[in-house]
């Protein structure tokens, strides 16, 4: 053995590590170090999320929707919760008291539908191995015993007992049926956060019964769990079965929501600054039913996706909230105030937009439903068309700007002249042709507007945002590849190349930020 190999051997395997791992580290911060003092700048070439990508699809009425951001609808700020009857989203947009608003509905249904097309299928796991019924501390009879069921898998729990679910923590949505018996019925999910991610560690879910109004709020009086939060399963006790369809990632970031409501930016800066992140740390650990109650074992389940039981939740809500003209009504009103006006849309307005995405959404779900169902998702549908016929002024969404026929996404009198909602639903006799002649209203130049207010208002112009830019194109790309109408391409090229030029512009910034910052 040569000498030098002979002589590592002499010496302490502590000393011998802490010397590799200072030539490590110089190896690391060696190049950094010859660096520093020197300034650089951006290079190659930024594509940041900003761009749209060109529309390569066929259009096609049972495809997919082409509009990718309907995804995370749920976990969108404005949505206050997951309804847990209803298994639709309920809105605080415009209100503090979460309500349902149809457009929002419409756009989580068909984003679960597009999810449902181009996802992997659902990885399904059972619970009924893991359940165990206690008698409450105190009862008669206080502890274990065997679930007794009635041949179906159903157990029935008296007001002092309780069943115990273990969960996997893997699978992030929890199915089951239940039939609540009174109103001090409830259960409680109660998640863990992965390890080393901080504190809290712990959050309790608990869906009980309350007649205040709400979908989701502070528990002030458990004090067992750091975050403790009340979902609201209606004001009184159904006594009927129930399909629970919990999403509880979902459910984890709205619980956050309310948790950092009202507190200092500073003091749960890590938690409440990204509050959805933050959801995905804590994970199912437990599931407890307490009674009175009826709980079906063979329902209770764990799945990696949902989307066709959520799917079918909003069709369900859209049949059964369809009114007698054919729209789904918004149950709050709305203030517009613009240049010195006020324009009121007062409870119960109707929507063009809604009624476009009600189609778009119904002709999905014809083309899924049993032969025997289907038509009750067409006279759905000829009924939603009918509204289109009625005039503003009479409750209706059609409008007319410079004499040619326009579908209000928010009906007011003069009308806003929203672009996006129109484009949502433009009906090809007549839409298509007001869309030709207007279209060009919504150019700023170097960027889109959202609304033509300023021409009825006498106000400035309403520049869309990022966001409902990227919409613009990307509806107009859809609207060429059903039409091949060749002057919508041309403005959607246009408009995407304003996008590409403020990109540009961004990116430009970032480099002299770079520049002056490592001087």
């Amino acid at each position: 053995m040569p000498p030098p190999v002979r002589l590592l051997f002499l010496v302490p395997r502590r000393a011998l590590r802490r010397f590799c791992a200072l030539i490590l580290l110089l190896v690391v911060l060696f190049p950094l170090l010859m660096l520093s003092g020197h300034r650089f700048s951006l290079g190659g070439e930024f594509q940041p999320p900003l761009i749209c990508a060109k529309q390569k699809a066929q259009f096609e009425f049972w495809g997919h929707t082409g509009c990718g951001k309907l995804r995370e609808m749920a976990l969108r700020e404005r949505v206050a919760c997951i309804d847990p009857i209803t298994g639709v989203p309920m809105s605080k947009q415009w209100e503090k008291v979460p309500y349902f608003y149809p457009i929002q509905i419409f756009q989580f249904g068909l984003g679960h539908y597009n999810m449902n097309r181009t996802g992997k299928m659902a990885v399904v796991r059972r619970l009924a191995k893991k359940v165990s019924v206690r008698r409450a501390v105190g009862a008669h009879s206080e502890g274990r015993r065997a679930h007794a069921n009635d041949g179906n898998g159903t157990i029935t729990l008296d007001a002092d007992e309780s069943v115990q679910v273990k969960l996997f923590h893997w699978l992030p949505i929890l199915l089951f049926s239940l039939e609540t018996r009174r109103i001090d019925s409830e259960f409680v999910l109660k998640l863990e956060r992965r390890r080393n991610e901080g504190e809290p560690r712990a959050m309790a879910l608990i869906f009980r019964h309350s007649e205040r109004k709400g979908c989701v709020w502070k528990d002030e009086l458990r004090k067992a769990f750091p975050i403790s939060v009340v979902f609201n399963i209606g004001p009184n006790s159904t006594m009927r079965w129930l399909d629970f369809v919990i999403d509880i990632r979902v459910s984890a970031a709205k619980a956050l929501n309310v948790f950092c409501e009202g507190r200092n930016k500073f003091t749960k800066r890590e938690l409440c600054q990204r509050q959805n992140a933050t959801a995905a740390e804590f994970l199912p650990r437990e599931l407890l039913f307490r009674g009175p109650c009826r709980v079906r074992i063979h329902s209770l389940r764990q799945q990696s996706n949902a989307h066709s039981e959520m799917f079918h939740k909003v069709v369900h809500w859209m049949l059964s909230r369809q009114d007698e003209r054919g729209g789904w009504p918004v149950p709050i009103s709305r203030t517009i105030t613009e240049a010195h006006h006020r324009l009121v849309l007062p409870v119960g307005w109707q929507s063009a937009m809604a009624q476009g995405l009600a189609l778009s959404f119904l002709t999905r779900a014809y083309t899924l439903a049993k032969v025997g169902e289907r038509d009750l998702y067409m006279k759905a549908a000829q009924k939603a068309l009918d509204l289109f016929e009625v005039p503003v002024e009479k409750g209706g969404v059609l409008s007319n700007i410079c004499g040619l026929p326009w579908f209000e996404e928010y009906p007011t009198l003069p009308g806003t002249g929203v672009l996006n909602g129109f484009m949502s639903q433009a009906l090809f006799l007549r839409g298509l042709d007001s869309l030709r002649h207007l279209l060009h209203l919504f150019d700023g130049g170097w960027w889109s507007l959202y609304d033509l207010r300023h021409i009825h208002l006498d106000s400035p112009p309403n520049l869309a945002s990022q966001d409902y830019h990227l919409l613009h194109v990307s509806q107009l790309r859809w609207m060429y590849s059903i039409t091949g109408d060749p002057y919508l391409e041309e403005t959607a090229e246009r408009w995407e190349g304003y996008a590409k030029t403020k990109c540009k512009s961004e990116t430009s910034k970032i480099g002299w930020r770079q520049q002056l910052t490592t001087r």
